[in-house]
């Protein structure tokens, strides 16, 4: 399975080409803005470097939230335009869903920073499976979410919980998508990608849709 993967959703500007388990190549570059400006041709700076066409890209990656506005609406616009003009099955990846293949084989809490002192948060046990839905809840509140035990990783700065710090790019996206593909999952289409905001944007952000390939 030849995968594209692409995420501007937390500061960085990431893509990763993966031919079934392989990193084929991989680049991310940390920017506070301008990722709707870098993205594509960073696509294309991959897609030379692994040899490919966009004959050969079986499934499309993406993530598409939550983290920065900006940064999310930038990665879903190139997946969606991309996609549609490849024709190319897509999957919808969540940064949370994203960030827990950082810890497959242990339980996790997932965190994000959000703006005005709130977190994204989202509980994974093994396997990267879900204990509930995303949430953007006080630090408080994020901390009570944790179980004895759980490996706690955080994005962002400054980190509204203490855990270890991570990031979000498109190798974990990438990752992602494996394990739906693993566990069954179908990708959609191109203009069915969303972005998953979490809360409202205050721009008619799409928060609550479905996202592409979700699991129920």
């Amino acid at each position: 399975m030849r995968l594209l993967a692409l995420d501007t959703t937390t500061g960085t500007c990431s893509v990763c080409a993966l031919a079934s388990d392989d990193v084929l190549v991989h680049r991310s570059e940390r920017l506070a803005t301008g990722q709707a400006e870098r993205i594509v041709p960073m696509i294309g700076e991959v897609m030379g470097a692994a040899g490919w066409r966009w004959k050969d890209v079986e499934v499309l990656a993406v993530g598409v939230g939550p983290g920065s506005f900006a940064g999310i609406r930038a990665g879903v616009a190139a997946a969606r335009g991309l996609a549609l003009a490849a024709d190319l099955p897509c999957f919808g990846i969540g940064s949370l869903e994203a960030l827990a293949t950082a810890s497959p084989s242990m339980p996790v809490l997932c965190v994000i920073a959000g703006r005005q002192g709130r977190a994204f948060v989202q509980r994974f046990t093994g396997l990267g499976r879900p204990d509930g839905p995303a949430r953007s809840v006080d630090p408080e509140a994020a901390e009570a979410l944790a179980v004895p035990g759980d490996r706690i990783l955080v994005v962002g700065e400054p980190r509204p919980v203490a855990g270890e710090p991570a990031e979000i790019d498109a190798l974990l996206v990438a990752r992602a998508a494996r394990v739906r593909l693993s566990q069954g999952s179908r990708p959609g289409r191109g203009h069915e990608l969303t972005p998953f905001y979490l809360r409202d944007s205050g721009a008619g952000a799409g928060a609550g849709r479905p996202l592409v390939g979700q699991r129920s």
